[in-house]
């Protein structure tokens, strides 16, 4: 909205590529939009695309894409703006579900990654040079259980996970595999959460748009975390120097040896390294 209202031009065209991961959050942001669905409007913007003319036509929001460079985030109180029939909706789902208890001011969600959900999403595409970023959320087993023993309470966030997270608390919840997940609720919640605890996928957009503390781990590749925002730390995966059979936690090093940006899971055993996790300690 902010480049809407400072924009020079008279037409602005935003394109969005389907499938949507949230109808909710495009609901909020289209909100007093002109939205077509015209494939001659398509087929106009799919040949621009085609013969290289997107610089002509169109400019990206930001040098930045989705980085938050001009820190407005921090000056807008409840940016996804829920309406109040939206609230008391996901209150009411929550409630009646038992779970009210879980969000109060000490909720923390986790978000960890796996290749389910990319695998159902797009069957017509290999993600598979993106398993590197995966985890397996037993590893987080001891974290949850850490946190509910200092008053916290911890929901599993996700969408088409791989495997339920088995805590037997009353102070978490494995919302990824519960049969009243929601796109309403994934936004309600990243609202009203006190911190989120992410490996770096899709979802943690949300609490990260409402301005909350944000911890990374078993991130990758370096050259991509999230530095737009001081309530963003970043654990990261290890790297271990396959000839010299040492970690290489040195990020000169390893921006010179070319890994820094690496997106492709196997161009770091082609440039020597193995990807280690963090272990549950």
């Amino acid at each position: 909205l902010h480049h809407i209202k400072n924009s020079n031009l008279k037409q602005n065209i935003y394109i969005y590529i389907t499938p949507i991961c949230n109808e909710k959050f495009f609901e909020i942001c289209t909100k007093g939009l002109n939205i077509k669905n015209d494939e001659k409007i398509k087929f106009f913007i799919n040949v621009i695309i085609n013969l290289k003319f997107l610089n002509i036509f169109f400019h990206k929001l930001t040098d930045c894409d989705d980085r938050d460079v001009l820190q407005l985030r921090s000056t807008i109180k409840n940016p996804l703006f829920l309406n109040k029939e939206d609230r008391k909706l996901a209150k009411y789902i929550l409630e009646k579900n038992g779970l009210d208890k879980l969000v109060n001011e000490k909720l923390i969600l986790l978000n960890v990654r796996d290749n389910l959900y990319l695998r159902d999403q797009f069957k017509d595409k290999n993600f598979d040079y993106h398993n590197y970023r995966d985890s397996n959320i037993k590893d987080y087993d001891k974290t949850v259980n850490y946190l509910i023993s200092k008053g916290f309470s911890v929901i599993r966030m996700g969408r088409n996970t791989l495997n339920r997270q088995s805590i037997d608390n009353e102070l978490f919840w494995d919302y990824s595999f519960s049969n009243i997940r929601s796109d309403l609720l994934d936004i309600y919640l990243a609202e009203v959460c006190y911190a989120c605890i992410s490996t770096g996928s899709g979802f943690d957009a949300l609490p990260s748009i409402n301005a909350k503390p944000l911890l990374y781990v078993n991130y990758l590749p370096h050259g991509y975390m999230m530095t737009s925002s001081s309530r963003n730390y970043t654990c990261f995966k290890k790297l271990k120097d396959i000839a010299q059979n040492k970690i290489i936690s040195d990020l000169n090093v390893l921006y010179d040896r070319n890994i820094f940006n690496i997106l492709d899971g196997s161009d770091y055993e082609k440039n020597g390294f193995e990807v280690i996790n963090l272990t549950a300690d």
